[in-house]
């Protein structure tokens, strides 16, 4: 139940919270950007940065804020081709 209850503040927090175009994540040594020649599918990402915390269609969420960030969305086409990679401030 509290991850719920954490899956819904965070998606509010989302919809309310000022979007900064991040435009990339670090993922242990590697940083992954959604200005790459070739963009990076679903399974690159997993493989450098694991599961997102939660995944909403082709958005996916990483909490970063351990790290010191914020939250990340990646979003994908439908070929599940990284699209652009945004922000969210805590």
């Amino acid at each position: 139940m509290k991850f719920v209850n954490w899956m819904i503040t965070v998606s509010a927090g989302l919809l309310f919270a000022g979007s900064v175009q991040a435009g990339s994540i670090s993922c242990g040594s590697a940083t992954i950007a959604d200005d790459q020649p070739d963009a990076p599918l679903t399974e690159h990402i997993i493989s450098h940065c694991g599961e997102p915390a939660s995944k909403n269609g082709n958005d996916w969420i990483y909490d970063r804020r351990d790290m010191g960030g914020g939250f990340y969305i990646l979003h994908f086409n439908d070929s599940g081709e990284l699209e652009s990679i945004d922000e969210q401030a805590d």
